[in-house]
């Protein structure tokens, strides 16, 4: 008698152990992805800025500006460096999209000297 009492218990607490498991992964998975993203997307930034500061230097050394071009094997999207002068300043911007889909432009700014 008390065997079955006891099977009965088992059952259930291996369901409620089973429901607490899937609730926890259903809910981390999808926060996994979401934290492996955007390390895609700052990971592609970090090229993208590193690969602007670059560039911009060389246009300052060599003083050939504007530049209007699109590099293909930076990241896994095609990315579009644009440098441009002003009276003072230099401005590069680079334009690509992004793992997300999202059209990300981030621009550098160099003082020139007098």
């Amino acid at each position: 008698m008390k065997k079955d009492k006891q099977s009965g218990f088992y059952m259930l607490e291996a369901l409620i152990a089973i429901s607490i498991f899937l609730g926890s992964c259903f809910t981390l998975l999808p926060l996994q992805y979401h934290v492996l993203l955007e390390q895609k997307v700052l990971t592609e930034r970090d090229y993208a800025l590193y690969f602007l500061s670059e560039r911009l230097h060389e246009a300052w050394l060599s003083k050939q500006f504007p530049i209007y071009t699109t590099y293909h094997e930076i990241t896994n999207q095609p990315l579009t460096l644009e440098i441009t002068d002003s009276s003072d300043l230099l401005k590069g911007c680079v334009t690509w999209l992004n793992e997300k889909d999202d059209q990300t432009t981030q621009c550098l700014y160099l003082l020139l000297p007098e």
